[in-house]
């Protein structure tokens, strides 16, 4: 015989399989709410990180103007500091040659930083390493993957404006990966202005806000060196 009083006690519970069912709706509408915010966190990255770090590159590169009347070139390669800790003697000459890692690895062999992360940038090398915060010996410093910036060696604090630091690059000519960082790309500049920059999607041509190409006219290009 069914009672009022178990009747009651059902009702109270609820119908477990309507339960189960709203459940069911409501864990499908917020995974609907969550599919794009989940997307766009995969998209292409969005390069704070990458400027953050030329700005502070920018800052070492004005101590190595300081001390040595340049920024890294082929020249200041022969003339490098021992390891301040006096624990490592860089061999000088493996820092110029035809990379970027080459040259910005002037400024851990000099002393000005033993932070190889400053000199990530997503997408810029040829193969995908994270920095591992090995410098104990010169082939050790910003191995192939721990650079991503390209750099326009043989310059100094004087230059009037020229590129200095660039990301995300193609590695073919003076073009940008559109992809990379959401149609922008990141320059810092001889003088001290570090900037996102449109980049076209078609030519991956980067521009300034006002249309201006961000390489001059009578730029150098034997002078732009990619990363490993």
């Amino acid at each position: 015989m069914v009672t009022m009083e178990k009747v009651n006690s059902e009702q109270k519970r609820g119908n477990p399989w309507l339960m189960g069912g709203l459940v069911g709706v409501v864990l499908v509408v917020l995974v609907v709410i969550a599919l794009p915010v989940v997307m766009k966190t995969k998209g292409p990255h969005h390069g704070s990180s990458e400027l953050s770090n030329a700005k502070q590159i920018y800052y070492l590169l004005i101590e190595f103007d300081q001390d040595y009347g340049s920024f890294p070139s082929d020249e200041t390669a022969e003339v490098h500091k021992d390891d301040p800790d006096g624990d490592v003697s860089y061999n000088d000459h493996s820092f110029k040659g035809e990379f970027s890692n080459d040259y910005l690895g002037q400024l851990i062999a000099g002393g000005y930083t033993k932070s190889e992360e400053l000199f990530y940038a997503r997408g810029g090398a040829t193969v995908n390493k994270r920095p591992d915060y090995d410098v104990s010996s010169w082939s050790k410093v910003l191995e192939a993957g721990e650079c991503g910036f390209s750099y326009v060696k043989n310059q100094s604090a004087t230059t009037a404006g020229g590129p200095i630091l660039l990301a995300n690059m193609n590695r073919n000519g003076l073009s940008f990966d559109p992809e990379c960082y959401n149609g922008k790309g990141i320059v810092l500049r001889a003088d001290g202005l570090a900037r996102f920059v449109k980049v076209d999607p078609k030519t991956g041509i980067a521009t300034y806000d006002d249309g201006k190409p961000i390489f001059p006219n009578a730029f150098d290009r034997s002078h732009l060196v990619f990363p490993k």
